[in-house]
């Protein structure tokens, strides 16, 4: 037998799409770096069901973005038919190199004999690399992408948790209520605040964002609501605040975990009343939606940011999870970065593509390798 149909015969056991298995997991393969660079993020699911044995090569299994989407191999011509052999045995994944393939390196390491891959390395993922030219993520997951998203909402990723996370936006987006979201510093609040405001019925309002963390105790009151002439020394104009700035929009309270704790009742009042009083002045009715953001810790002990307050924020919590938690995302953000950098400084042929020579893409394959 030709070792063409020995690769053959192992693609009907690998589908992109997801069967589910014993217990609600599946491992998927994700490409994160590809010489064609427009298949970066795309995804394989193994159906352990299906098979115990599979095989990792230049035509299998069949990668896509999701359900309905057009399915490929990897068809790289650097990368063997069979590349590296995988064998369950129990809870663990064997990992071999036949004789006979192309340069392959697993978490890191050159592969020259079999390695064994617990269920704790699956779960947090296992980098691989096929002959400098193809990086891909093995984990094990709850759930891939069933479908292609329809709108990315400003957001890049094409992972299950990304997939996820537009569907809460989009709900949330929806229902029109206050929104708090809260992540670690860099897990893109800011961009899950813009597409809040930008799917939902008040896209046509502004979106004023305030970094709450900014503006100084004694300042807070008379930024948020407002100043009347005189109200204080140095003020000779009246001010009207953030919250009439956002009037029939969307008011963007970022850091509010570090709201003065001066001000907390008057932002509590103003978002149960939707009223809000001038600093020396009257008292406006305000029409505006109010997202919120933090990294800190609003509960428990020792915090002296008000229940209250934090209770009326979160009409719809939505979570972030760091990159650390979804690596399936790593490709497509990189590619996305560099393409932003190399587009500023006129460098868009540093970029790897397809007709970039061997040594380009090895580097380029080496730089993603590096970053997942």
């Amino acid at each position: 037998m030709t070792k063409a149909n020995d690769a053959d015969l192992t693609l009907p056991s690998v589908v992109a799409a997801l069967p589910g298995n014993d217990n609600g997991q599946a491992l998927v393969l994700t490409l994160i770096f590809h010489p064609c660079t427009a298949r970066i993020g795309e995804h394989a699911v193994i159906d352990r069901q299906k098979t115990n044995d599979w095989t990792l090569g230049r035509l299998g299994p069949l990668f896509s973005r999701g359900e309905g989407a057009a399915q490929m191999p990897l068809e790289d011509r650097h990368v063997s038919r069979r590349a590296l052999e995988f064998s369950w045995s129990g809870d663990s994944l064997a990992v071999a190199r036949p004789d006979d393939s192309s340069r392959c390196r697993v978490s890191g390491r050159e592969l020259q004999d079999d390695v064994i891959l617990d269920r704790e390395q699956l779960r947090s993922g296992v980098p691989l690399m096929l002959s400098h030219t193809v990086v891909l993520l093995l984990r094990l997951m709850d759930g891939v992408p069933l479908a292609v998203a329809p709108d990315n909402l400003g957001m890049c990723g094409n992972s299950a948790y990304m997939h996820s996370l537009r569907q809460q936006v989009t709900r949330a987006a929806a229902n029109d209520v206050d929104v708090l979201i809260r992540g670690e510093t860099g897990t893109g609040k800011e961009l899950v605040a813009r597409a809040l405001h930008d799917v939902g019925p008040r896209s046509d309002g502004p979106l004023v964002s305030v970094n709450m963390a900014a503006i100084p105790a004694e300042l807070a009151a008379a930024a948020l609501f407002g100043a009347a002439r005189g109200a204080f020394t140095g003020s000779d104009r009246a001010t009207t605040g953030y919250f009439r700035d956002a009037q029939g929009g969307s008011l963007f309270l970022d850091e509010v975990g570090d709201s003065p704790a001066e001000v907390q009742p008057q932002l509590l009042r103003a978002l149960q009343q939707r009223e809000v009083q001038s600093v020396g002045g009257r008292i406006y009715s305000v029409d505006v939606r109010v997202i919120s953001a933090t990294d800190a810790i609003l509960e428990g002990q020792g915090c002296d940011f008000k229940a209250a307050l934090r209770h009326r924020l979160g009409a719809v919590e939505i979570p972030l999870l760091p990159l650390r938690e979804h690596p399936e995302d790593i490709g497509e953000l990189a590619l996305l970065m560099f393409n932003s950098a190399a587009g500023a400084g006129n460098a868009s042929a540093l970029l790897p593509a397809e007709q970039s020579g061997e040594r380009n893409i090895a580097a380029s394959c080496e730089l993603f390798h590096r970053l997942l």
